[in-house]
């Protein structure tokens, strides 16, 4: 799975459970990182286990992104993806979060409307 998806994919579903704003940014600012990086050096530190030196990216956020750099769904997103069941939901999601020109805002912003 792509890195940059799976952590779009976590802050939205986040959003949409109204957890902590601290935990969505977490996630948004760990995506922001991701998006600048060169996927080859983001590769290199991911298999060096350096990720937690950069900053923006913590411990949960580095698992995750670990995780989709193996090819893999992270973990937490599985969970939060168990907890969330809708299937209209579902497709807002994969769909948004994977649309070029479609800004974490305009996501906050759309998924607060219900």
């Amino acid at each position: 799975m792509d890195p940059l998806t799976a952590l779009r994919q976590i802050a939205f579903r986040l959003e949409r459970t109204r957890a902590s704003t601290y935990r969505v940014q977490a996630f948004r600012t760990a995506a922001d990182v991701v998006a600048r990086m060169d996927p080859k050096i983001l590769k290199a530190r991911t298999q060096a286990g350096a990720l937690h030196a950069i900053t923006g990216i913590g411990e949960v956020t580095g698992t995750a992104i670990t995780e989709a750099v193996r090819g893999e769904v992270p973990t937490y997103l599985r969970r939060l993806e168990a907890e969330q069941t809708d299937p209209l939901v579902e497709l807002a999601v994969c769909k948004l979060t994977t649309m070029r020109g479609v800004a974490p805002k305009l996501l906050r912003r759309e998924s607060h409307r219900g």
